[in-house]
């Protein structure tokens, strides 16, 4: 059973003998793949948390590239799709870069070509994710800072952290000064009474 978050290469090409013949190359460089038909296979396995890129032909019966490029785009503007194409010219190329297109290759493409082409999106989309993961991790340590930083349950410690947020949230510069022992348990933050 495949790894929902591995990196891999969702390859998506409706003729049969290419797409295995594309799909055994990804895999020779041990790069994960997973290959289906149509871009309507394809969006059915797209989520925002997709820990890959997609490689898709151009020309497919129903849906084309193009689609599959916008939803993939519209789900998520950093997932890397590259568009491969036996039909491409210069007009279709600067139309697929300017829809956010990863990469543009033309068939029959040099498998050390597809192999780079794929590792690099995979490594794009592996560094976006993890600084999305990042950030949201930054966020919640910053949220829970204010509530870590004051130990108690008491009405005091319960004042001064909700007084502490407030100012938090202004751009003022704010020192505040007390005792750490039992018998002063009480802190002195003067400007904090005025905000």
């Amino acid at each position: 059973m495949t790894d929902p978050d591995a990196a891999r290469i969702l390859l998506v090409d409706d003729e049969a003998d290419l797409r295995e013949a594309l799909s055994q190359t990804l895999d020779l460089a041990e790069i994960e793949t997973e290959a289906v038909a149509s871009v309507d296979a394809a969006l059915a396995r797209l989520t925002p948390a997709f820990a890959g890129a997609v490689i898709t032909d151009m020309r497919m019966p129903g849906r084309d590239g193009f689609a599959l490029l916008d939803a993939a785009r519209a789900m998520d503007p950093d997932l890397p799709v590259v568009i491969l194409t036996g039909h491409g010219d210069v007009p279709m190329a600067v139309r697929a870069m300017n829809a956010g297109a990863y990469d543009f290759i033309e068939k029959p493409c040099p498998p050390a070509r597809l192999v780079e082409i794929a590792r690099r999106a995979i490594e794009k989309r592996r560094l976006v994710l993890e600084n999305r993961a990042l950030r949201a991790r930054l966020e919640t340590a910053e949220a829970g800072a204010l509530e870590a930083s004051i130990l108690g349950d008491s009405p005091v410690a319960t004042a001064y952290r909700a007084r502490l947020e407030r100012v938090a949230a202004t751009d003022l510069d704010v020192l505040i000064l007390g005792r750490v022992d039992k018998a002063q348990p009480a802190m002195d933050c003067g400007y904090l009474d005025e905000a």
